[in-house]
């Protein structure tokens, strides 16, 4: 059975950030165990939140958060770090030639929250994540949520 196009954008998202200068090949789709100190910095790719609404007969245009989560630990400069993360992100998700391009109707603004989570190590090296949303529309028939229209 082919793949819901949920899945498929997840699967374009990551060919799209796999290989940035910070996050290397560390891009996961929708992975859901914890992920450790060695696999950092990284990025998570889930998408998230779906509404749809009809577009014409029998087409459904679905709006969703895609959502790119960056992590990394660090010290001082780990704010800076996060907001690298972000502008690599931002960057290739704009771009015009990303896989991700081809199966959307449109991807929105930039939404952002940032965290911080305690470490056993302490208050020198914390884990940082940042949550880039992205609402993103994109269309499938009535009947046949593997095909993106």
């Amino acid at each position: 059975m082919p793949d819901h196009a949920r899945k498929q954008i997840r699967a374009a998202a990551v060919s799209d950030l796999t290989g940035l200068a910070t996050t290397g090949a560390n891009v996961f789709n929708a992975r859901v165990k914890p992920i450790r100190e060695e696999d950092m910095p990284c990025l998570n790719v889930f998408l998230l939140d779906e509404t749809s609404d009809w577009d014409a007969q029998g087409t459904l245009v679905r709006t969703g958060d895609l959502v790119v989560e960056g992590r990394t630990q660090g010290g001082d400069t780990l704010f800076d770090a996060l907001d690298q993360i972000a502008a690599e992100v931002e960057t290739a998700i704009y771009d015009e030639t990303p896989a991700l391009e081809d199966l959307l109707y449109n991807i929105g603004t930039p939404r952002t929250q940032i965290e911080l989570q305690d470490t056993q190590q302490g208050a020198d090296r914390r884990t940082g994540i940042i949550r880039i949303l992205f609402q993103v529309q994109y269309r499938t028939g009535q009947n046949d949520p593997t095909t993106i229209i």
